[in-house]
């Protein structure tokens, strides 16, 4: 009877790879991998707090977000498992953190490679997705809105060091100026879609707009000044007006600064999710 529980783990490991190309299979093509994200998001608790009428409403509708958010062509089920047990944890509680946001509306974090271009290391890119995530590409911007696919450096570049390399991006809170990995700038001083501000603060323009990183379509610098944002309990109009990046809308006023995002029929998650 020795040969037994070599049996029994055989057979256990053999249920297993049958489990795996089950799921393999189905989320080889976008429809499939946005319907059991339908399915991973749609719990009972988030279907009772976004108030879907049932869960196959709510997962329908997850699915159908799901597909806007992938380009046909440029789908890579390679990291497809990992994003899907993202989209899981995300929801599982009901409550969503920022980061938990960013993965389930925008592709980001676990997902960030879902979306995969054509672009080989040294190609000219002005976003992540324009470079072949399987090799784990990503576009690598020095002084201007475009850049190019490279593997960044793992660990990022400390701050005072070179970072001229195709290759190298600064750690958080430094940015390159294409020659050294320099602090990125503060509250009051000047910035631009070239010189950004830390993650304490955020560039406005004069007329208090966000002036995004890369900003600009040729790359100029448009000028801005860094400005505060708000701690958790401040007045707010978007998310990047705060540290938490959550702007949470109030009835009778703007917003406020929020730690988190609790699901409810009213907020725009949820929009989504039923």
């Amino acid at each position: 009877m020795r040969w037994f529980p070599a049996l029994a783990a055989l057979v256990m490991l053999t249920s297993c790879f049958h489990k795996d190309d089950g799921l393999g299979s189905k989320i080889s093509t976008v429809r499939g991998f946005c319907d059991e994200w339908g399915a991973r998001a749609c719990n009972d608790k988030v279907v009772d707090l976004c108030s879907a009428a049932t869960a196959d409403d709510c997962i329908g509708s997850q699915q159908s977000f799901c597909e806007t958010l992938i380009p046909e062509d440029k789908y890579s089920a390679k990291t497809a498992p990992d994003c899907l047990d993202a989209v899981a944890d995300a929801y599982k509680d009901g409550v969503l953190t920022a980061d938990e946001r960013d993965t389930v509306m925008n592709l980001g974090n676990a997902c960030s490679k879902i979306v995969s271009g054509p672009g080989t290391a040294g190609k000219t890119c002005s976003e992540d997705s324009d470079c072949d995530r399987d090799e784990d590409l990503a576009c690598i911007k020095k002084t201007s809105a475009t850049g190019k696919c490279q593997v960044p450096t793992s660990p990022p570049v400390s701050g005072g060091f070179s970072c001229d390399a195709a290759e190298a991006v600064c750690v958080t809170d430094f940015y390159c100026d294409g020659t050294n990995c320099l602090a990125a700038k503060s509250q009051g001083d000047d910035c631009s879609s070239t010189l950004p501000c830390d993650a304490a603060s955020h560039c406005l323009d004069s007329g208090g707009k966000v002036i995004a990183v890369g900003e600009s379509a040729d790359g100029g610098a448009v000028a801005g000044t860094c400005a505060a944002r708000k701690a958790v309990g401040g007045d707010c109009t978007s998310d990047d007006d705060c540290v938490s990046r959550i702007c949470t809308q109030v009835a009778g006023s703007s917003g406020v600064c929020s730690a988190q995002i609790s699901l409810s029929p009213s907020d725009q998650v949820c929009k989504n999710l039923r």
